[in-house]
């Protein structure tokens, strides 16, 4: 019940590189920028504090804290434009009032991709601006396209990530086949990171990426599935250079790091824990998870209930460990919180059995590491999971079901949850959209639930991109914000369930449904088929 010190490291990889970024690629508790190579300043090509005002983007750009997403959510476009709420929706339609005054009324109508009806005031794009200009509008993409190969050749099962450019490729070509934006084409600009540097030097690799897009190739956003690069210091150099990020990143955020970035950054495929820890406990006590345990046995004990909640060692994690720990003492549990460096499980693994603890929660997606150094020294306390930790996508094929045997959770994504026969089906028009457009490009993710997830996260991102600039008629950060929190009402995620988009909130998962290992298909499965609203 082992796994080679290659198969450790792999696990490493693709925790840092397709799913989180285990915490430690994240600027730690008290430590400084000195000495990592990283100035955000050096990138910054544009005054560090631009007002409401500020032009040097072709208009709208904005800085953190200047204008908060509650202002920009009411900010006028302009002098004159009618005060009022964002839109109005009817049926399948959104009518933007983002410009909108008393003598220009919205009469411009966009259909997107999948059927939704934008009517908006008649755009009037400047012809050139940062990321664009008279014939295309230019989208930084991230990838990791070695993760499969390094997988594969040290045998990991399931670890597919997909043919990355040709999934974003094929989602670019739907939305152009459409009409584009603004009568522009979308272009792609791809920039790679090898896996092992992502690791192993993190903050280089996201500085090298952020000056890709601030300098060398200009883009309106940024969306990337690289998890170990989006630290505090690469959204910091990309707020600086005014460019959105649209993150597909599951490691655990709470409501700051939005916050801190507003209108710039986006959480894709991962909820706040704010939200999501409440609901976690309360759904894990909904399954009887909080039941005795024996922790030698890995199956039902008299043993009291001891929880574990283990965090990663960076300001971030610590405080969503902080934020379990207080849902859990809502509750009555006393849970140990241990702060810990996931490239090196040893010691928290000591310190979880050593003090009794019998259930164990570990927000930072680095479950299959732990669970990996846990098993050789035959302890197996009984794990509370998310869809962080890829419980389908990752553990089911990498993780012996001995050790998963017990294991429960709450999950926002059916294609990391649960396999193909588990699926409860499309999650919304969006997904029956997405996994349309894909099959007709030639993609069968049959079996492939990591790279389906990829996919749709590509769909997910690149369609809020779009839909946004078109109801914020705009491609500037501040217009493509207003017109997020214009289609927020009606907008569908087809990789999670239900969307958590407000003016305020600016994260797509909305709602969760639990699940649990099942010993007889050793596998997970909903064990619930109604889904649970995140607050």
């Amino acid at each position: 019940m082992s796994i080679s010190r290659s198969g450790r490291f792999a696990l490493l990889l693709v925790s840092a590189v397709a799913l989180a970024g285990c915490g430690s690629t994240v600027q730690s508790k008290g430590q400084s920028n000195a000495g990592t190579g990283f100035s955000p300043d050096i990138l910054t090509t544009s005054p560090a504090t631009p007002t409401t005002g500020d032009t040097t983007q072709g208009g709208g750009a904005v800085a953190p804290g200047v204008l908060t997403p509650t202002t920009a959510a009411t900010a006028p476009a302009a002098a004159g434009s009618v005060a009022s709420s964002p839109s109005t929706t009817s049926g399948n339609t959104v009518t933007s009032t983002v410009g909108a005054t008393a003598t220009q009324a919205a009469t411009t109508t966009t259909k997107t991709v999948t059927g939704t009806i934008i009517k908006t005031v008649k755009p009037t794009v400047p012809d050139t601006g940062r990321g664009w200009d008279k014939s295309y509008v230019y989208v930084g993409v991230v990838t990791a396209n070695d993760v499969n190969a390094v997988a594969k050749q040290l045998g990991l099962k399931s670890i597919d990530g997909g043919d990355q450019e040709g999934e974003a490729k094929a989602m670019v070509d739907a939305i152009n086949a459409n009409g584009g934006i603004f009568g522009r084409k979308v272009k792609l600009v791809f920039h790679d990171v090898k896996g092992n540097d992502v690791v192993q030097t993190p903050e280089t690799v996201a500085a090298a990426t952020c000056q890709y897009y601030a300098q060398d190739h200009p883009v309106v956003a940024v969306l990337s599935p690289v998890g170990g690069i989006d630290t505090a210091n690469f959204r910091s150099c990309l707020v600086k250079n005014k460019i959105a990020l649209f993150s597909v990143n599951t490691a655990p955020q709470d409501s700051s790091v939005g916050q801190a970035n507003a209108p710039y950054y986006y959480q894709m495929v991962s909820p706040t824990w704010n939200s999501f820890a409440p609901t976690l406990v309360t759904t894990l006590r909904g399954q009887n998870y909080f039941t005795g345990w024996n922790t030698a046995t890995n199956s039902a004990g008299t043993a009291p209930v001891k929880v574990g909640v283990l965090a990663g060692i960076t300001e971030q994690s610590v405080r969503v460990g902080n934020l379990v720990a207080s849902s859990l003492k809502a509750y009555g549990y006393d849970p140990l919180v241990y702060d810990n460096d996931p490239k090196d499980f040893t010691a928290a693994v000591l310190k979880m059995s050593g003090s009794g603890v019998t259930h164990l929660i570990i927000p930072d997606g680095a479950q299959s590491l732990f669970m990996v150094t846990a098993a050789t020294q035959r302890y197996f306390p009984r794990y509370g999971l998310s869809s962080a930790d890829g419980p389908e996508a990752v553990l089911a094929y990498n993780i012996p079901a001995a050790v998963l045997h017990g294991s429960m959770g709450a999950g926002w994504s059916p294609s990391l949850d649960v396999n193909d026969a588990n699926d409860p089906g499309d999650t919304s028009q969006a997904e029956t959209t997405c996994k349309s457009i894909y099959t007709k490009a030639g993609f069968d993710f049959t079996g492939r639930r990591l790279a389906e997830a990829v996919a749709y996260s590509y769909c997910d991102g690149l369609r809020i991109i779009s839909e946004g600039a078109t109801a914020g008629v705009g491609l500037t950060p501040l217009a493509i914000y207003k017109g997020v929190v214009t289609i927020a009402p009606t907008w569908k995620s087809a990789l999670s369930f239900g969307s958590g988009l407000t003016p305020t909130h600016l994260t797509i998962p909305g709602a969760v449904r639990p699940f649990a290992w099942v010993d007889s298909c050793t596998c997970f499965r909903y064990t619930g088929t109604k889904n649970i609203t995140l607050p």
